[in-house]
This record gives structure tokens, C-alpha cells and sequence, in this order.
């Protein structure tokens, strides 16, 4: 039996690292534990300003470059060693300072390598090369790239995107296309679109071809049905300066749909292969001579090229006096959080006395480190008002099954029972009552539904009420109660925030124990790569609030696995056409103008649950894909 592609599953021992938030507690009544928290705060603070000194001083950063580009493999732990050697600054926050350096480094050189990459495979597709320097993206270097290195997607858009904004600096003017591009006339236009539409016609007409490409080819012959119009206003987009082409051409080709009557056609792929073959013969050359003479390393910005926002944390990577004073190193803390689930930490100031608090480890942490994790290194920030209090991180080693915790996937087991299924199928909306949901008819945990309510409720009332309040009053100009509803807006948002981590910590038990109450060996997902960047409104708010997280479907699939003591497998199915059609008899769903959760079958008339029929859906895709895997090869030998 062959395997099956595109499975997700993370290994049960697989080293990973986890990080979690711990108190700190002072000695003494109420008015004594508050002065030692701002006091200790202050220092914390102090530490961390003499920090970024080292950190963002340009013969350091230059030094962390060189460190990484020539011993790529150095051990990041040890690094800051290396560069105290050629600094000569063997002050103990150096440590923490240099830590972060390298590792910034080492993720320039990491940019710099793939954007070298790029070059090369734009150097070989002249008319990707072309697309790039025009748009700032091209899709077929995009899907190839983001296949061979096993990245999202939308990594890759952001990196050739911040790559292309970059050239500008290093080439002549009249090499810079971000803004105005090589005009062409009306002549030249009416024979690219003639001319590319014979060759395209050429190449992918035959009785074989795809429905993609029969849609590609009837866009090019409708385009150039109606040449005339069609090359007037795409002169006119020429001829005009634009802030993204990219956007800039989705628009001019959303328009165009809506002159010639048909507002779903879609012309944006055929329009945009017009541009660059007319284009090709203008810029080919140029692009090219640009490409090959650029530096990747001039390409990739530095790590800490300007400030960022907020203070950068301290972090504790061995013992060190006169930073933060602790127990000993990170296996001594480790004994004292498992024995006694606290270890004293000391702030100490020159010339003043030093304030010692007690980091208390919580029964959770305590128990992943007696499942076997390990503290690899303790992180340390200072906190704002109004409560001015140290932040505390710890940062655990350890494999996999060492942070499964079973205990509230084992509570809601006995909640519900799924009827049994061998293959699940999965629908992923956003946050709502059907954030989640199944092929099986599966009652969402009352835990669920009061998380989910009280995160719309935030969304939909208060912060609309708090925000038109703010406008209200900043026009008012009245400074002290602008300030006051600022604050409380900021605290509204952390707490919806808080509100989605629970939500999202709690959707792998609640996955997991659906599949082990169905009895199922298969949980089928679609293949998402959501891209929300200029989606505005009620879909963007869905985009930035759909649990897409990748670890959310494999902690669940970890989990189910090892409470049913079989291997639970994921599989990712192609998101075409499940929110489309009726599960039963096929036929498209309408849908109405904001109302998604219900649809009406054209075909047979049922008022039907998108969410249920897309999972359902998903489900069969999933059922297909197993069978067609399963299947044996015609070529095989049957015995006699």
C-alpha cells in the first residue's frame, strides 16, 4: 500500500519547545510587596535599556553577520562568547544581548540564502523575472517555492515582496518599474493580445484540456472580441501611476468583468499574461541585467535596523550574577521547580540591597516537567502600567507526548457520543458556533459555546462602542478621558485575545475526542492558506479569526492517537467546490448576501447547513483520495 500524501503528523518524540508565563512573588504585607514589585520592575527595566545599547550598535550587528555567514552552524547558545571575544564587552548582560543578536543574524543569513534562490530561478524564467519586477509577485515561482522548502505560501509572498521593494536602492532610475511602466500604443497592445492569444490557443487546445484551461482561453478570446475597448482602457492603466500594480490591475480587471456583463467572470490570470508578453520584448533585457547584478545580501534588510516597539526581554541562559540571580543553571532549576515548585530569583542593583521574589511554578508546568520536559532558559520582561509587574517566562524543552495533557479530552468524552465513521470529515469557519464542524452530527461543549459568545460579544458590542467613543472624544479634544477610554479599549482587546488562546487551546481536545468517540482512523481537512492582506470588513474580521493553525488539527490527531492506541491520520484535501455544492444531490448552492450559515440547492430545493454539507463534503473528498491510493496499480501481477 502506498502512502498517503500530504500527511501532517508530528512525532510522539520529536523535540519541541514550549513557553509559559510564571508569577513572581514578594515577601511582606501588601504596601511592602507592591514597592519591591516597582522596584524590581525599574531594574529589570534598567537591564533590559543597557541591553538594546549592544544590541542595536552597528559594529556589533556587522560582527553577528559575519559570525553567521562564516559559521553557519555554530550553536547559538555559544555564540555569544564568540562575538564578547571580539567586542571585548564581557559584561554579564552581554549574554542576553549577543544571544539575540546572533539569532537574528542567523535568520538574515537564512533570508539571504533563500533570496539567492530566487535570483537563480528568476534568472532561468525570463517571463516570471519580468512578473516580478512588474508586480512584485509571481505565483508559478511562489507555488514551486513554497513546495521545495515546505513553507506556507504566504512566507514566500512576503519574502519576494520585501525583496522587490528593496532593488529600488541599488538600481539607475530609469530601471525602476515600482511606479510607471514602458508605455506602449494602441498597435502594440492589439497585437499582443491577437498574437498571444494564436500562441496560447496553440499550446493548450485539445480534447484533453483541463477546465482551467478552457476558462483561460475563453477569457482570452472574449478579450480579444472586444479588442478595442479592452486596449483603450488597458493603455489607460499604462499610462497612470499606481501604488501596487498588483492591486491596482485586480481592480481594473473587476471593472472590466462589470462592463461586459458577466460580475463573476474572472479575467485577472488572462489579463495579467497579456501585460507581460507585450511587455516582454521591452523589458526582457533590462530585467535581466537588473536580476544578475544584484546582492542578496543588499536585498535583506539587517537584523535591528530600527527600533522596535516595546523593550526586548532579557534571557537567562546560564548562571550569572549582578543580571538576575538564580538557584544555579538550567538542570539545578529544574530539580527545585519539580521538588519544591518554586526557586528564589535576585534583582540586584549596585550600591542598593537586593530584592529577592519567589518564581512559583504552576501544578501544569510542574507536571510536563515530571513527564520528563526539561527549563532550557528563563526569559525576562519588564511590565507596564498600571500594574508595573515583572513578566516571567520559562521555557521548556522536551518531546511531544511530554506536553499532552489527556485529562480535559478525557472529561469531554463523556460529554458525547459521535456515531462511528472510519473517515471525519472537518469544515474550519470562523469564530462562532460553527467554527468547527463535523460530517458527524456533534453537539459543540457547553466550555465552547460560553467562550464563543462571550469573544463575539466583545466583538460585536464593545469594542464598536469603545472606538466610537474614542473618535467622539479625540474630536472633543478632552485629553484625560481620551487617554482613559484608550486604555480601557487596549485592556477590551487583551481580553478578546486571551478569549481566542482559550478557544484555540481548547479546539484539540474537543477534535480529539470527536474522533476518538467516532471510532475513526482518518480526519479530513481542506488544504487552507489563508492571505487576509487587504480584506476589509465583516471577511476580514473572518480571515483573522478562522482557527487555521496547523498545530490545532495536530495536537488533536497526537492525542486522539494516544488515547485510542492507533495511529490517527490527517489528511489535508483541496478546498475546490465543498462550500458549493449540495452534498447529496450536487447541485450549487445559493447563498444569500450575508447570510452564510444556510443556503438554498438550486437543483432540489433543500434549505441546507453549509458548514454540515462542506464537511460532509470534505469527508467523501477525503473517501476518494483513500480509495484512489488504495487501489491497486494495473500493472501489477496477479497470481495465478
Amino acid at each position: 500500500m502506498s502512502s498517503i500524501p500530504k500527511l501532517s503528523i508530528p512525532g510522539l518524540n520529536s523535540k519541541v519547545l514550549r513557553t509559559y508565563r510564571l508569577g513572581v512573588s514578594f515577601e511582606g504585607d501588601n504596601k511592602e510587596k507592591r514597592a519591591k514589585e516597582i522596584e524590581a520592575n525599574n531594574r529589570v527595566r534598567g537591564l533590559q535599556v543597557r541591553q538594546e545599547d549592544m544590541i542595536y550598535d552597528k559594529t556589533t550587528i556587522d560582527l553577528a553577520l559575519r559570525i553567521a555567514r562564516d559559521i553557519p552552524n555554530k550553536d547559538s547558545k555559544f555564540a555569544p562568547a564568540a562575538i564578547q571575544e571580539y567586542t571585548k564587552n564581557y559584561s554579564n548582560i552581554g549574554n542576553s544581548a549577543y544571544y539575540q543578536l546572533f539569532i537574528a543574524a542567523k535568520g538574515t543569513v537564512d533570508r539571504e540564502n533563500k533570496v539567492s534562490k530566487i535570483l537563480n530561478l528568476l534568472c532561468k524564467w525570463n517571463t516570471q523575472a519580468i512578473e516580478w519586477i512588474v508586480f512584485g509577485r509571481s505565483p508559478r515561482v511562489e507555488n514551486t517555492l513554497s513546495f521545495q522548502w515546505k513553507l506556507r505560501r504566504i512566507y514566500v509572498i512576503n519574502l519576494l515582496t520585501s525583496t522587490r521593494r528593496q532593488i529600488d536602492k541599488f538600481v539607475p532610475p530609469n530601471m525602476q518599474f515600482n511606479k510607471k511602466l514602458p508605455k506602449l500604443t494602441k498597435t502594440e497592445i492589439k497585437e499582443a493580445i491577437l498574437e498571444f492569444y494564436q500562441i496560447k490557443h496553440k499550446e493548450l487546445f485539445s480534447k484533453n484540456m483541463t477546465s482551467k484551461e478552457k476558462s483561460f482561453l475563453d477569457n482570452l478570446e472574449l478579450l480579444s472580441i472586444h479588442s478595442e475597448t479592452f486596449t483603450a482602457n488597458l493603455q489607460n492603466w499604462f499610462s497612470t501611476e499606481h501604488s501596487s500594480h498588483w492591486r491596482s490591475l485586480k481592480k481594473f480587471c473587476r471593472e472590466f468583468s462589470v462592463f461586459l456583463g458577466d460580475n463573476n467572470r474572472n479575467l485577472f490570470s488572462s489579463i495579467r499574461s497579456i501585460i507581460l508578453f507585450a511587455l516582454s520584448s521591452k523589458m526582457e533585457e533590462t530585467v535581466l541585467n537588473v536580476i544578475e547584478k544584484l546582492n542578496p545580501e543588499e536585498c535583506v534588510s539587517p537584523p535591528f535596523k530600527t527600533k522596535r516597539k516595546g523593550r526586548l526581554p532579557i534571557y537567562l541562559l546560564m548562571k550569572k550574577d549582578y543580571v538576575v540571580i538564580r538557584p544555579g543553571n538550567a538542570k539545578k532549576m529544574t530539580e527545585l521547580a519539580l521538588k519544591d515548585g518554586f526557586f528564589e530569583l535576585g534583582f540586584p542593583l549596585k550600591g542598593f540591597t537586593r530584592i529577592n521574589g519567589k518564581l512559583i511554578f504552576s501544578k501544569k508546568i510542574r507536571d510536563y516537567i515530571r513527564n520528563g520536559a526539561t527549563i532550557r532558559f528563563l526569559r525576562i520582561n519588564h511590565g507596564k502600567a498600571p500594574n508595573f509587574k515583572i513578566i516571567v517566562s520559562v521555557i521548556l524543552e522536551g518531546t511531544n507526548s511530554m506536553f499532552i495533557s489527556q485529562t480535559l479530552t478525557l472529561n469531554l468524552l463523556k460529554t458525547f457520543k459521535g456515531s462511528s465513521s472510519r473517515v471525519l470529515g472537518l469544515d474550519i469557519n470562523r469564530i462562532s458556533k460553527y467554527a468547527i464542524t463535523f460530517s458527524n452530527k456533534i453537539e459543540i461543549p457547553k466550555e465552547l459555546r460560553t467562550l464563543i459568545r462571550r469573544y463575539n460579544y466583545l466583538c460585536s458590542r464593545i469594542v464598536p462602542q469603545l472606538s466610537y467613543s474614542l473618535k467622539i472624544t479625540g474630536r472633543k479634544k478632552d485629553r484625560y478621558k481620551y487617554c482613559k477610554l484608550k486604555g480601557e479599549l487596549e485592556r477590551v482587546y487583551q481580553k478578546r485575545k486571551k478569549i481566542l488562546e482559550e478557544i484555540k487551546n481548547f479546539l484539540p481536545h474537543y477534535i480529539a475526542a470527536v474522533i476518538v468517540s467516532s471510532d475513526s482512523s482518518f480526519l479530513c481537512i481542506e488544504s487552507l492558506e489563508f492571505d487576509p492582506r487587504g480584506k476589509k470588513g465583516s471577511l476580514g474580521k473572518a480571515f483573522y479569526s478562522m482557527p487555521d493553525e496547523c498545530d490545532i488539527f495536530e495536537k488533536a490527531v497526537l492525542i486522539a492517537s494516544k488515547l485510542s492506541g492507533k495511529v490517527i491520520r490527517l489528511i489535508r484535501v483541496h478546498p475546490k467546490g465543498t462550500s458549493s455544492y449540495h452534498y447529496q444531490c450536487r447541485g450549487i448552492l445559493e447563498k444569500e448576501h450575508y447570510h452564510h450559515d444556510h443556503a438554498l440547492c438550486k437543483k432540489c430545493g433543500t434549505y441546507v447547513n453549509t458548514h454540515s454539507n462542506a464537511a460532509k463534503n470534505i469527508r467523501e473528498k477525503g473517501e476518494k483520495l483513500l480509495q484512489s491510493i488504495n487501489r491497486p496499480s494495473s500493472h501489477a501481477r496477479v497470481a495465478d
